[in-house]
């Protein structure tokens, strides 16, 4: 099953903590302020360490606006207070939205209704769910996984949020100097960091909007190996270059496909990488298939 990330998991045993935000907004500007905050949870928050995710209801009557948070910890929290980057936008927020008193809280218990009754509390809201907004996290953690695959499932993410964020000394920093990848369509594997690179920076320039779905709905790994499924999506609006020197013009046609890769990993650096996706599907949806 396709992880969802909407679906947030309330689990008092998980050490999570919880920010709730209340804003009250004249109802003709309901939808301007929530589109506000969503684009800067979507921009901004979600590429904070420690960050879990945002989920904004709007009253039925319009009148207010509710984020419900959910951070690792409350040094995550913390950090995120004292980022420079946050204070700014918390001061712009503040102008746009309107105060809020966010205080952090820690989930002593849930209390759910029987099955049978669920569906029926579920069709009565007095808030609507306007809006999840979610970390470049996982999906559902492999049961019985080591730390090692924990903490190598985690770089795997975490370099494709950097990836998202073109943020290259992240990748310098992820990824061995002498690594060898072995991606499709290229003929032969892809060796050393700064190779790798260029190939990614030639993928770029087809796709410049090129975005890597790190909410992957399936992962698992064992030793030093990960594996991981997710969507990438982009608009094919540069040019793509050909091994003959000459490069093909974008079609302004966008993609949406699943991608697997699979990674080696030693000392918190890529060793190796397989990566597979359907490349005909890809070629069809550009307009080159």
């Amino acid at each position: 099953m396709e992880h969802d990330p909407t679906s947030i998991t309330l689990d008092p045993n998980a050490g999570h903590i919880t920010t709730i935000n209340v804003y009250t907004v004249p109802p003709e500007r309901a939808e301007e302020v929530l589109n506000y905050l969503i684009d800067s949870a979507e921009e901004t928050v979600r590429h904070l360490p420690g960050f879990l995710s945002f989920n904004f209801h709007l009253s039925l009557d319009r009148t207010q606006i509710v984020n419900y948070g959910q951070w690792e910890s409350r040094e995550a929290v913390m950090a995120a207070r004292t980022n420079p980057q946050i204070v700014a936008l918390m001061a712009e927020t503040t102008k746009v939205a309107g105060p809020s008193n966010s205080m952090p809280y820690e989930l002593r218990k849930s209390v759910t209704a029987p099955a049978a009754t669920g569906a029926a509390l579920a069709a009565t809201p007095s808030m609507a769910l306007a809006k999840s907004v979610a970390s470049d996290q996982p999906g559902p953690m492999p049961t019985h996984a080591s730390a090692q695959v924990v903490r190598n499932l985690k770089l795997m993410r975490d370099g494709d949020g950097a990836f998202n964020r073109r943020d290259q000394a992240y990748f310098e920093r992820a990824h061995h100097p002498d690594m060898v990848a072995h991606v499709m369509g290229s003929p032969e594997p892809i060796r050393g960091r700064a190779a790798l690179a260029g190939a990614l920076a030639g993928m770029l320039q087809a796709f410049p909007d090129i975005h890597v779905h790190n909410d992957y709905p399936l992962q698992f790994g064992e030793g030093d190996w990960t594996t991981v499924m997710g969507k990438v999506t982009g608009t094919f609006s540069g040019k793509m270059g050909k091994p003959d020197g000459t490069s093909v013009p974008g079609t302004g046609k966008s993609f949406d496909v699943y991608m697997t890769t699979i990674a080696r990993w030693e000392d918190d650096q890529m060793v190796e990488e397989w990566v597979f996706w359907d490349s005909a599907l890809l070629a069809q949806q550009i307009g080159l298939g």
